[in-house]
């Protein structure tokens, strides 16, 4: 959830632009005015702030996100991968698995976003057969670990249609960030409209107080 998931308390609020005569009212001054609009004008300022923070949050993520699709569907991998029987004794298909879960690995070093690191994670271990956290510190993985792994039967085939459910996933996840996103845009136009309205009453009650005490100067005269 956005750290600015309360503003939508904050729409309700409204400004007074006119006083009625209230005895109960009788002490509240110009002066405690323009206080608390200033604090309101702060606050507003506070919630504007964390917006930018949480959506440049989400932009890493999105970044993450992206990487992690292009990787899990480039190449030939968008089919799924070989199995360990077919990779053992060969190669190419050990050097395709080992350059294939490097790439993963990288991802999964640059990002927090728990869904992409839990996405990469499990399509390491299916190319590899081997745990992404053994690899944290960038050690890559070479074709060695990958005979190795295949000859203990570690890497299970994946089908296209395994794979594919693994991405749509993934691209599932981007869409509700995006979705949030647009969610927080409306909030943060109202946040603006609220800026805007405390900033025109702040003015209009300095000027208000300048007006006073200039016509207090003047009777000192």
């Amino acid at each position: 959830m956005s750290p600015i998931s309360n503003v939508s308390a904050n729409a309700s609020v409204s400004y007074a632009t006119s006083f009625t005569a209230d005895p109960s009212a009788a002490s509240l001054t110009p002066g405690m005015l323009l206080v608390y609009c200033t604090t309101r004008l702060q606050t507003i300022d506070q919630n504007i702030a964390q917006y930018f923070v949480e959506q440049e949050r989400r932009n890493d993520h999105l970044r993450s996100m992206n990487n992690a699709l292009n990787v899990l569907q480039s190449g030939t991998w968008g089919g799924g991968h070989e199995k360990s029987e077919n990779i053992v004794g060969n190669a190419f298909h050990q050097q395709n698995h080992a350059d294939k879960a490097n790439e993963i690995r990288d991802v999964w070093l640059s990002t927090d976003n728990p869904e992409v690191r839990a996405a990469c994670a499990e399509a390491f271990r299916s190319v590899s057969g081997l745990d992404v956290e053994a690899f944290a510190k960038g050690r890559d993985v070479t074709a060695g670990d990958i005979e190795a792994s295949a000859a203990a039967g570690k890497i299970h085939g994946v089908g296209r249609e395994q794979w594919t459910a693994r991405v749509d996933a993934l691209k599932n996840h981007q869409s509700d960030l995006m979705k949030s996103g647009e969610l927080d845009m409306i909030k943060l136009q109202s946040l603006v409209s609220q800026r805007q309205l405390a900033v025109q009453l702040t003015t209009q009650l300095m000027q208000t107080l300048n007006e006073t005490s200039k016509q207090v100067v003047g009777n000192l005269r």
